[in-house]
């Protein structure tokens, strides 16, 4: 879906014929560095919403571009991180409001691709608060995000010494991205330090394909996040099916290796796409 201008402003994105209310593809450039594009978003049920900008279908290239979610106010609460490949990224929970989403660059950007994914909810993680023991290994891993592509799953991790896993389906030759975000972001922030995460992918055989922990996180803050989204040029180039066939893969969400023991008591979501 092409970018319909102008939108550089609030209410220019508001009386835009292009919203975003759901799953979409935008394609759009950036002339300048004050040439910001807002869509504005709608969110008709609470969910976790991953947007994510390219500069061609699902590559960067290492053109730098800049997301800024906005509240309805025009206050920007998530700003986007470098993902693999110099990509950027916002994944986050929101409620059943309005928001806008900014896309920018201090450079002009010929041709860019914003999008907009609304995930599928996956439940919740069949161990009871503060307990540990249910789903602790890959032999009882929980099957919420089983058949399931773009969902998440949310995860009570408020005894560090807590092990949650999760059963992924990863179909022929596709590339895993899956990031840990907060479970209650009134009460921890990942980019206020108060969550310290480990996120660790195990293939069909056990083994083990990515492991994100504190030193190396590269998700939001302290959380993580594995993506091999970009082949060769990811961060966890291993997180992909190699495959001609659907593999069982493991997602092991754990506390951090070192940190305070409040950081790495949290609560979570885990969001996975595969691509």
């Amino acid at each position: 879906m092409p970018e319909v201008e102008p939108n550089n402003t609030l209410p220019e994105a508001t009386g835009n014929p292009l919203q975003i209310n759901g799953d979409l593809m935008i394609q759009g450039s950036i002339t300048a560095a004050d040439d910001p594009d807002l869509y504005q978003v709608k969110l008709t049920a609470p969910t976790v919403v991953r947007f994510e900008a390219f500069t061609s279908l699902f590559g960067c290239n290492f053109l730098e571009i800049r997301l800024q979610l906005l509240n309805s106010y025009g206050f920007a609460i998530y700003d986007s991180f470098e993902n693999s490949n110099g990509c950027s990224a916002i994944v986050a929970f929101l409620d059943e409001e309005s928001y806008f989403i900014k896309v920018s660059s201090e450079t002009p950007v010929a041709n860019y691709f914003l999008q907009a994914d609304f995930q599928n909810n996956g439940g919740a993680e069949s161990e009871p608060k503060m307990s540990k023991g249910v789903n602790d290994t890959l032999e009882t891993a929980d099957s919420n995000l089983l058949e399931d592509n773009n969902a998440y799953v949310i995860g009570d991790h408020l005894d560090v010494d807590d092990i949650d896993v999760y059963e992924i389906q990863v179909p022929p030759l596709a590339h895993i991205r899956a990031e840990l975000i907060e479970g209650d972001r009134a009460t921890e922030t990942c980019e206020s330090w108060d969550i310290a995460s480990r996120l660790t992918l195990f293939d069909q055989n056990g083994q083990v394909l990515a492991d994100d922990d504190f030193f190396g996180g590269i998700g939001r803050g302290l959380c993580s996040m594995i993506d091999g989204s970009q082949g060769e040029f990811s961060y966890y180039p291993l997180a992909k099916n190699s495959t001609l066939s659907t593999q069982t893969y493991f997602l092991m969400v754990r506390s951090a290796s070192w940190g305070f023991d409040t950081m790495r008591a949290f609560s979570y979501r885990l969001q996975v796409t595969f691509r």
